[in-house]
């Protein structure tokens, strides 16, 4: 079954028990490392809740300034659209009478030269 004599035998049992002795040593400096990176994910957890959570406040700052900023623009453009129609329609009102007054100079001119040049008979 087994092969070589019996010193062959023990002295590699031997290596494989030299190797077995390192073995708790590793496995202890694993468990450190292990726990050292257990302790390094929680804190790097506990920095992105942080930071998240700073992130979502600032979005909800921006938002709020976001939505004063289009209410006060939005007032002030209605403000302007009714001055603008207000100055327009003044500004209509101001042609029609212009017009008017146009109309009626010019009707007053046509009667005095009517008045005046004696019909041509044919």
């Amino acid at each position: 079954m087994a092969r070589g004599t019996l010193v062959e035998r023990v002295e590699q049992l031997e290596l494989t028990v030299q190797g077995l002795d390192t073995l708790p040593a590793e496995v202890a400096a694993l468990g450190e490392r292990v726990g050292s990176v257990e302790t390094q994910i929680s804190q790097l957890r506990g920095e992105m809740r942080m930071e998240f959570s700073a992130v979502r406040q600032e979005m909800h700052d921006l938002r709020h300034e976001m939505r004063e900023g289009f209410i006060s623009i939005t007032t002030e453009l209605g403000q302007q659209i009714v001055e603008t129609a207000s100055q327009s329609r003044m500004m209509f009102e101001e042609a029609l009478s212009s017009n008017a007054i146009i109309a009626e100079r010019l009707a007053g001119l046509l009667e005095s030269r009517t008045s005046r040049t004696p019909r041509r008979k044919r």
